[in-house]
């Protein structure tokens, strides 16, 4: 007599959609339990930990090289960028700052006062209508890059838009990943794709530092070895 018994089939390994649907959802996770974390902090640490970062990146080899130098505008729960921006313009170096574009784009559009800046199409700060210089990002000496969290090796979660894979896909100067102390997460923890590119120098409010990254391929800012190509 034939067995009855049910049959379950072997599970299949999951597809590209699937492994795309689950690391999706594992970066909205993370997303969620930063943000907690962001709103514990007071308003006023993010002033401390911005002129902690801008001392520190100021008297660095790469800040001492670059002649000009793209930055975020921070939002009131990032790192105070301003003294970055200040310190920028009255050293004399060129100052770019992004403007969104929408759709995942932003370009880098050369700021040459604090006072050309007006809130943009996100209610984020940007470069007013009136300035048109745009740079690419070959004309980029430096790179800061902020992030929601990152870890020791480089690796970041943004706010989910985007448009700083966008920029570091085609990029190939110095960069510095943003990141406060307390919005650091273990590097087992955030979830990274083929498209999320690992950085290879952090800036705390504690000083700049390398990244250990373990992902294969030279990192922005990564020094190449001798007779290498990007």
């Amino acid at each position: 007599m034939p067995d009855k018994t049910e049959y379950a089939a072997p599970a299949q390994p999951a597809g590209p959609l699937d492994e795309t649907a689950a690391l999706a959802a594992a970066k909205r996770a993370l997303r969620a339990e930063c943000r907690a974390r962001l709103a514990a902090i007071p308003p006023e640490a993010w002033l401390h930990t911005g002129a902690e970062m801008a001392a520190y990146l100021t008297e660095s080899a790469e800040w001492h090289a670059a002649k000009t130098v793209f930055c975020f505008v921070s939002l009131p729960c990032e790192p105070d960028t301003r003294p970055i921006l200040r310190a920028a313009l009255a050293q004399g170096k060129r100052l770019c700052v992004p403007r969104v574009l929408g759709g995942g784009k932003m370009e880098c559009v050369v700021l040459p006062a604090l006072s050309g800046l007006a809130p943009g199409i996100m209610n984020i700060l940007e470069p007013e209508a009136a300035l048109q210089t745009r740079l690419s990002p070959a004309e980029i000496d430096l790179a800061l890059i902020p992030c929601l969290t990152a870890a020791e090796n480089g690796a970041r979660l943004g706010h989910g838009g985007g448009y700083y894979d966008r920029f570091l896909a085609g990029y190939r100067g110095a960069a510095l990943l943003v990141c406060a102390e307390a919005m650091l997460t273990p590097a087992a923890r955030i979830p990274t794709g083929a498209q999320d590119v690992p950085l290879a120098r952090l800036l705390t409010e504690n000083g700049l530092r390398d990244a250990c990254a373990a992902k294969a391929g030279p990192a922005p800012g990564a020094a190449l070895p001798e007779g290498g190509t990007l």
